[in-house]
């Protein structure tokens, strides 16, 4: 990922001082705080089929672990704090699900990564509870999350058939600042295009630092 570093993508979930109890005993092991321990529920990995399914979920996580530098999947996080199996199935896509501004993530392994869901309810909490997670860094003073994006996008199948598919994209954000949607750019692209922010226009990392630095205050 030359000339761009996606270790400070983040976007935040709605916090108030009053209910952000779970910064105080913070995310987990990669800022240096509880470890969260995980049994791997490894994804079936599989080609995408030619036709797009009737039903469930899809979804494109591969933006947040650049950003958040996990050990293990969002998935498997779920599966730890809540004790659900959502059984995904990884299709490795023969276009790119993704581009980002400044940088050529889309000819990364990470871009070629869709996830899909079998039962539409249970993906949904699944976006509910990712996207209400909190990581911390106190030493630091920093905070990131995850924010959720449905995007109608072409199905990434080889043939020429266009198909169109919705996608749900989570997009890391920080205290620093985030990713955003660019709309422009997506619409001369034949994917989605996302491009940095930093704090002082990215409305979700204001929000973000504003709550973070209460709680900081507060400790």
């Amino acid at each position: 990922m030359p000339n761009h570093d996606l270790s400070w993508m983040q976007a935040a979930p709605s916090l108030s001082v009053t209910n952000a109890e779970g910064l105080r005993q913070p995310a987990n092991t990669p800022f240096g705080h509880r470890s969260v321990e995980v049994d791997r529920v490894y994804e079936e990995i599989d080609y995408l089929p030619s036709r797009p399914h009737l039903g469930g979920m899809y979804v494109y996580a591969d933006l947040v672990y650049p950003a958040l530098q996990l050990g293990f999947s969002l998935f498997e996080l779920y599966h730890a704090e809540i004790g659900k199996n959502l059984k995904p199935k990884l299709y490795l896509t023969p276009q790119a699900m993704v581009s980002v501004l400044n940088t050529n993530f889309e000819d990364s392994k990470n871009a070629h990564r869709l996830i899909w869901i079998s039962d539409d309810l249970e993906a949904m909490r699944f976006i509910d509870f990712i996207t209400s997670y909190v990581f911390t860094r106190r030493e630091k003073h920093e905070a990131r999350s995850v924010r959720a994006a449905v995007l109608d996008v072409r199905y990434p199948s080889s043939d020429e058939v266009l198909r169109k598919v919705s996608c749900t994209y989570l997009i890391p954000y920080s205290t620093k600042g985030g990713y955003a949607h660019d709309v422009a750019a997506s619409s001369l692209s034949p994917y989605p295009v996302f491009g940095w922010q930093p704090r002082a226009v990215h409305a979700e990392s204001q929000a973000l630092a504003l709550q973070a630095e209460a709680l900081w205050q507060s400790c």
